[in-house]
Order: structure tokens, then C-alpha cells, then sequence
């Protein structure tokens, strides 16, 4: 799975020191969520990219949504804060929780991006999708889907990258709703 990330890292556009600065940006966030709530982590999924923070997922509490929130916003390293946390019952988290404890480590993190199957449908067929598609650098880009509603981060080399990429979406059965935060940025040689 290394190998397989440092290829991944290899064939992204953002350099390689950009993306080191993302690493950093998301552990950093990842950590001060642990000292609002243990379970912040798992509840909020946070996508870095380019100095830009997306953000899904639910908690309990608007109170917790609004901590992470603060936390994301107080890092001056971050250009961009795209808050889509959904506030849920607690029993909803607890399920979600207690749905990544389950699962065997290396499963943890499909599980917990995907909380119901619908969703998990969704972004396994678009990562197909991307995969599949001459002229989408698939790598680019970060996605979640929560209650059908896509959220996309990333980078297209061209417009019609980006249109390519939305056109995936919206012809992705399930999917209702798409949020994009996709920025055209050729690549630099």
C-alpha cells in the first residue's frame, strides 16, 4: 500500500513540497480535533488540497461542528474552508463510530468514508470512473459522498478536464447533488 501511495503522490500535480505542506495541514487538523472530541476524526472527513480544506461528514452537535470549524479556520496555512458537516443524532454518530471500530484496519478507512452503501457505491463507481477515463488525471482530485450528495477538492490541467469530471458525476446513478471545488491550473513544466 506504501508503494502504491508514493506512485499515487508521484503522478499528482501538486509538487511534491505541496503536497508535503498538505500532509502536515491535515495532521495538524486531525490533532486538534482530538482535543475536542476523540471521535472528531472519524465523524469529519477532511480533504486538503492545495492549502484548501474540504470538509464532510456529521456530528451530534452543531457546538462540535462549529469547533471544527475554528480549528480549520485558525490554521493560516489554509486558503479555503469548505464546510459541508451535517448535524446528526447522536445515535447516527455512534453508529458511524462503532461501524469503523468494527472493521479491520485496513478496511477502516473505506467505512469510514463511506457510511452508508449508497455512498460507498458512489465513490467506488466514480473512482472506476476517473480511473477509466482518458483525460482525467484522476489523482488530482478527493471526493466524498454522503447522503448522494457528492463533494469534489482537487485540480483539472484544463476546462474541459473539469467538465469531464463533472459530467462523470452527475451521470453516476444515486447521485443528487454535487458541491465542486475544482480549480483549473494547467500544470507547470
Amino acid at each position: 500500500m506504501f508503494a502504491h501511495k508514493g506512485v499515487k503522490s508521484a503522478l499528482e500535480d501538486r509538487s511534491l513540497k505541496q503536497q508535503v505542506e498538505d500532509t502536515k495541514i491535515h495532521a495538524n487538523l486531525l490533532q486538534e480535533y482530538l482535543r475536542v472530541d476523540s471521535g472528531l476524526p472519524v465523524d469529519v472527513n477532511t480533504d486538503v488540497w492545495e492549502g484548501r480544506v474540504l470538509l464532510t461528514g456529521v456530528v451530534d452537535a452543531e457546538k462540535k461542528r462549529e469547533a471544527v470549524l475554528s480549528i480549520a479556520r485558525g490554521d493560516p496555512r489554509i486558503k479555503a474552508v469548505y464546510d459541508h458537516i451535517l448535524i446528526g443524532s447522536p445515535d447516527e454518530v455512534e453508529r458511524n463510530r462503532a461501524a469503523v471500530k468494527t472493521q479491520p484496519a485496513m478496511e477502516r478507512d473505506i467505512v469510514k468514508l463511506s457510511r452508508i452503501a449508497s455512498d460507498a457505491w458512489i465513490e467506488a463507481k466514480l473512482k472506476a470512473q476517473f480511473l477509466a477515463t482518458e483525460g482525467v488525471n484522476s489523482v488530482n482530485y478527493r471526493w466524498q459522498s454522503m447522503r448522494n450528495k457528492v463533494y469534489v477538492i482537487g485540480r483539472a490541467r484544463t476546462e474541459v478536464e473539469k467538465k469531464l469530471v463533472l459530467q462523470i458525476i452527475r451521470g453516476t446513478k444515486g447521485v443528487i447533488h454535487i458541491e465542486e471545488y475544482i480549480q483549473v491550473k494547467p500544470v507547470q513544466k
